[in-house]
């Protein structure tokens, strides 16, 4: 049985899928475009980071300031987390990636009915979930440690929000789990996680059925990587788009071996001539003095 039949008590599980999987889908793209940015000037942001760090223990060592980051720094340490910035920028990028196309299966899984495209996304979901609880329990641990989020209990404040944002998250992955759970109950006969409702079966009647879907398959698959690569092999396509090329950008009048030959040798008897007329002006210069 289902765990949850609405989604905030007016919406089908189906629904709020749905809408689970756009917003994700959104958020995922736009965080993946900018660990993207942040990976490509990392060099930059580790020395700025780095700066802003020496500047910031100078100033606690003259005590100008209190210490701000001794959370992170009794748990990580900043030192370790600045070195290995690139490394934590490449995880979550492929992170996001991941969840990118998760969240893109279970949109059009809602959409279709397809139970087995929800999986990767409620599986997905378990990184944000451990990381809430770890951050839960660091902040009740050794929050009172840390003079700025002792200062009027902030960090009890900041536990009970993370609580509150955790409750909600799991919320946010029961709507799709409960669509999903309503999906296998659906099924009859069949054990496939297909539902036998999808056009898919229609045509798996035979033996055969399912070795179509299965080039079927194969062909999209391989259709953007066979573009690609042709795209990029210019004999396949040269009779015109040599042609426009050369048209757009006229090739450059070039030398040919023995050309580049006498070129080079021409060039280095320029310059001991040039040097032998320095080095005669000079004796010149030297006897004139010596006179």
């Amino acid at each position: 049985m289902a765990i949850m039949t609405s989604c905030c008590c007016c919406l089908s599980t189906r629904t709020g899928s749905i809408g689970v999987g756009v917003i994700c889908l959104v958020v995922s793209f736009c965080a993946s475009v900018g660990l993207c940015f942040a990976l490509i000037n990392a060099d930059e942001v580790t020395e700025q980071l780095t700066d802003s760090l020496d500047l910031y223990r100078t100033a606690i060592k003259q005590n100008m300031t209190i210490e701000r980051f001794k959370l992170v720094e009794s748990v990580i340490g900043l030192d370790v987390l600045i070195e290995n910035l690139r490394t934590i920028l490449i995880v979550a990028l492929v992170y996001y990636a991941l969840y990118t196309f998760a969240s893109l299966f279970m949109t059009y899984g809602s959409c279709t009915s397809l139970r087995s495209l929800l999986l990767p996304w409620l599986v997905l979901e378990m990184v944000p979930f451990a990381l809430q609880i770890t951050t839960i329990i660091i902040l009740f641990v050794f929050g009172k440690d840390d003079p700025t989020l002792a200062k009027g209990g902030v960090y009890i404040v900041s536990g009970l929000l993370n609580i509150v944002c955790f409750v909600v998250h799991v919320y946010w992955w029961m709507c799709p789990l409960a669509h999903y759970q309503s999906l296998k109950e659906e099924e009859t006969v069949v054990q496939a996680l297909v539902p036998p409702s999808h056009p898919i079966w229609q045509e798996r009647v035979s033996m055969g059925g399912w070795k179509l879907e299965v080039g079927k398959m194969a062909l999209y698959m391989s259709f953007p990587v066979v573009m690609f690569y042709i795209f990029n092999q210019p004999q396949y396509f040269e009779s015109w788009t040599v042609k426009m090329r050369q048209e757009l950008y006229p090739p450059l009048e070039q030398m040919h071996g023995k050309e580049i030959d006498e070129y080079i040798r021409k060039l280095h008897a320029k310059k001991e001539k040039e040097l032998l007329k320095a080095l005669a002006e000079e004796d010149e210069k030297m006897e004139s003095m010596g006179k």
